[in-house]
């Protein structure tokens, strides 16, 4: 279920790139910003949960910036 949300944030922060490159960019800030906080809470879980956490945080971070970068490419493509 997951990755199902996650297939529809990326759809959709894609689209925000294409459209405002400039918001996308402010997305990828603020998931930085949250992806820093979590995996500083995430100190505080038992190993295994640990790394798992760390990883997919780590994961779905990678995601979301390299999607917003793919919008803002395909924006400077664009003929407008």
């Amino acid at each position: 279920m997951t990755w199902v949300i996650l297939a529809v944030a990326a759809v959709v922060l894609f689209i925000v790139g294409v459209v405002s490159p400039h918001a996308a960019g402010k997305l990828e800030r603020k998931t930085d910003r949250e992806a820093s906080w979590l995996k500083r809470m995430s100190n505080w879980l038992w190993d295994p949960l640990t790394w798992w956490a760390k990883k997919s945080i780590e994961m779905t971070r990678k995601i979301i910036k390299q999607v917003a970068e793919w919008g803002r490419k395909t924006r400077g493509k664009l003929p407008f």
